[in-house]
């Protein structure tokens, strides 16, 4: 229920007296979200106010962060997990992360008639953010 139809039926109830409001008010409080496990929000989908159901996606929670690189077939054979890998994060484009290489997917996929091989790297740690979200 949005914020401005919540009012509209508390100031409807106030009408009615304090019994009607104290049963409007039981019945359309807000409700908390708790996440099922620790982690960072990278993704909110919802804003505060807005109408949801059961099968809403209201935020996106991950432990840790994984970085999907695409390496060129003519380099893929370098690559061995465990390998120390310096990234780049669009967040963070002056500071290189030093990461390790945890993934090598075997299944090239054809971009533009080069063949890339998805490689998933764990950074061993990520700036902290200047902002929270």
């Amino acid at each position: 229920m949005s914020s401005n139809d919540r009012t509209a039926i508390l100031d409807a109830a106030r009408a009615q007296g304090p019994e009607a409001v104290k049963k409007w008010e039981d019945a359309y409080k807000p409700t908390a979200v708790f996440a099922s496990l620790p982690g960072e929000v990278i993704l909110k989908n919802v804003v505060v106010g807005q109408a949801v159901d059961a099968g809403t996606v209201l935020y996106a929670v991950a432990d840790t962060l994984i970085v999907n690189a695409s390496v060129d077939e003519s380099d893929i054979g370098k690559i061995v997990l465990g390998q120390k890998a310096r990234i780049r994060l669009d967040s963070y484009p002056d500071q290189p992360v030093e990461g390790k290489v945890f993934d090598i997917l075997y299944e090239g996929k054809n971009v533009s008639n080069v063949i890339t091989y998805g490689v998933k790297v764990r950074p061993d740690k990520v700036p902290p953010s200047s902002a929270r979200r």
